[in-house]
């Protein structure tokens, strides 16, 4: 897998946090920047003045932070069913480095890989990321079945993780208040998925909570290649959050975070956290709500909404409508990780990796 000095991943956060300013300052830095698919033909096209099509956007998106630092990831949500083809067509076109792809199984990402680069035989590392071994076989288990590589690494999301979670209401409920401690990162997941993934020669980076040296030295010393961090990035002078999430971010604690319940709408299916302060939770309007409109809303340029659309057309459920249909709320709603305590100042991307691998 080839990637810069530092075995640090910097996380592809959607909607518009993680774009060209954030992951090319990252890739400057000697980490792995990653830019988010979801939403880029609005967002980047805003950018450059021109209006882009999902593909063209990623394209551009991904061959600007290139030029910019050498080295350009994305992370594409395989629940981003309607623009995922699109995305990874992008990607292969603008000259990804590699391909991060969660909330879901990527079974069919190296065939769209294969078909967009027209060969097995590419550099781009294909990234999927996976919250059991189980997850991880399945996935292996579909690539080699179909000719192809297993994957180039995987990325472990812990139950500390941000956004959406990679464990279910059900698991989440019968843990109760042993569910950090059932599935830690670094006792239980990282154990098991390592021992499935050492039979491919698979990388493991850690994800969820990862906040100091400390805590990489120890992910390195059990055997993981890295680790993955996103949340401290979003208060960066580089990202694409609005000022008031970065505000409200440095100025909360652990226990201002919050995990959505079942009927908070995210058509992706998956739990997730938030800030308990963010606009969108002090005024909820009902049981229901959009949360794709909501992270449109949390960066400094949101996204526009169409009155009666499906949110953005960039997540579509499986079977039957979102459960926030006709709830569009014009408000940001700020996901975070749950460890947040050490994030009390707004820096630079750079200061980050330094403190990190000091």
């Amino acid at each position: 897998m080839d990637r810069p000095r530092y075995p640090i991943i910097q996380g592809g956060m959607g909607i518009g946090i993680s774009l060209v300013d954030l992951s090319s300052a990252v890739g400057l830095a000697d980490a792995m920047g990653t830019n988010s698919s979801a939403g880029l033909d609005q967002l980047t096209s805003t950018r450059v003045g021109v209006q882009l099509n999902q593909c063209d956007a990623v394209a551009r998106e991904t061959s600007d932070t290139k030029k910019a630092c050498g080295y350009a990831g994305i992370n594409i949500m395989v629940k981003l069913e309607s623009s995922y083809e699109a995305s990874v067509e992008g990607a292969v076109k603008g000259g990804a480095n590699m391909i991060i792809s969660g909330a879901g199984f990527p079974l069919a990402l190296p065939g769209l890989v294969a078909k967009f680069a027209g060969t097995k035989e590419h550099n781009i590392a294909l990234v999927p990321i996976v919250s059991s071994d189980k997850t991880l076989q399945i996935i292996t288990e579909h690539w080699l079945e179909g000719g192809f590589a297993p994957p180039s690494a995987v990325v472990i999301a812990g139950p500390k993780s941000a956004g959406h979670l990679g464990f279910n209401y059900r698991k989440i409920a019968q843990a109760g208040e042993n569910f950090l401690k059932e599935y830690d990162l670094f006792d239980v997941l990282l154990p098991q998925v390592r021992e499935y993934a050492s039979k491919f020669n698979i990388p493991c980076f850690v994800s969820g909570g990862i906040r100091t040296r400390a805590d990489i030295d120890r992910a390195l010393s059990l055997g993981a290649t890295g680790v993955h961090i996103g949340t401290p990035f979003v208060a960066t002078f580089e990202s694409g959050a609005s000022d008031d999430f970065k505000q409200k971010l440095i100025a909360s604690n652990n226990k201002d975070v919050l995990i959505g319940s079942p009927e908070w709408g995210s058509p992706a299916g998956y739990p997730f956290r938030y800030l308990r302060d963010s606009p969108l939770a002090q005024d909820k309007h009902g049981k229901h709500f959009c949360i794709c409109c909501a992270l449109g809303n949390s960066i400094k340029e949101p996204l526009s909404v169409k009155p009666g659309d499906c949110p953005e057309r960039y997540v579509k459920p499986l079977k039957g409508n979102c459960p926030a249909q006709g709830n569009v709320i014009r408000k940001g709603l700020y996901t975070v990780s749950a460890e947040i305590d050490s994030i009390t100042k707004i820096r630079h991307a750079s200061e980050i990796i330094e403190e990190l691998v000091r």
